[in-house]
């Protein structure tokens, strides 16, 4: 059986019945994890569906903290920042939305979109710090750092 560094620390100093409770568990929460990614990856889309993006979102990083799972954060993490780089590049062609079927895809221009985009940037940096992922608050600070820059002052100051 390979195991991740992560499940040998869950399963250190634990006696045979706890190993094979948390064996059980730990299917569980890759399950729970991998659904969760394929909800992100649905909800992302769509500009109307964002606020659900940040709750889902929300709730792993919640997850994550609860259970100190390091592993399913830096997941999370990579899917949040490789979503924002695929809106990134959208933002450079701008043909893709014209040709894309997406009823309300998600624009960096618009205003409600930024809104959504910092409030959840604003969440991942301070889950970040909680769990002392430094490069990953760093990398989510670029990305407030750019998303500020494409915003008016005035709705700036009024989300953070």
């Amino acid at each position: 059986m390979d195991a991740t560094p992560e499940e040998l620390q869950l399963l250190a100093n634990c006696e045979l019945d706890e190993i094979i409770d948390k064996n059980r568990l730990i299917p569980r929460i890759d399950f729970h994890t991998s659904v969760s990614k394929i909800i992100l990856d649905t909800l992302r889309q769509n500009s109307k569906l964002l606020h659900l993006y940040n709750l889902v979102a929300t709730k792993l990083f919640e997850f994550c903290l609860k259970f100190n799972s390091q592993r399913e954060y830096r997941r999370l993490a990579e899917t949040l920042h490789s979503h924002f780089q695929q809106l990134v590049k959208a933002k450079k062609n701008p043909e893709t939305f014209v040709n894309s079927k997406i009823p309300y895809p998600v624009k960096l221009d618009d205003p409600e979109c930024q809104k959504f985009l910092l409030e959840l940037r604003k969440t991942q940096i301070e889950y970040a710090l909680k769990m002392e992922h430094w490069t990953d608050a760093y990398r989510t600070s670029e990305i407030i750092f750019m998303l500020i820059n494409k915003q008016e002052k005035k709705v700036v100051r009024s989300h953070l």
